[in-house]
């Protein structure tokens, strides 16, 4: 997962640093199976009405700018769901506990 997470991402460094940023800011989200609840238990339907995985997320973080879920880590305002993909990165580069 962490490699197609990576092509989602771009940056791996960068992501990794944010995602540690979200976690450190949102403790109770530090864990794979909530994150990937909040990021794609809905995702069947938006990758029908987009095509694909990286265009039902490009569409989630729109509707996050336009609905104001935005998160301030670090000097960027992020989206929510940009930011929950890169904690979900960071928990997996940092590899099993």
């Amino acid at each position: 997962m962490v490699l197609e997470l990576e092509t989602l991402l771009g940056n791996a460094s960068g992501s990794i640093e944010i995602g540690q940023a979200y976690l450190s800011r949102v403790p109770a989200e530090n864990d794979v199976q909530l994150l990937s609840e909040h990021l794609f238990s809905d995702i069947e339907w938006d990758i029908l009405l987009h095509g694909n995985l990286r265009e039902a997320v490009a569409h989630r973080v729109r509707e996050d700018f336009r609905k104001e879920r935005v998160v301030r880590l670090r000097g960027w305002g992020l989206a929510l769901t940009e930011a929950r993909l890169c904690a979900l990165f960071a928990i997996g580069a940092r590899g099993p506990r």
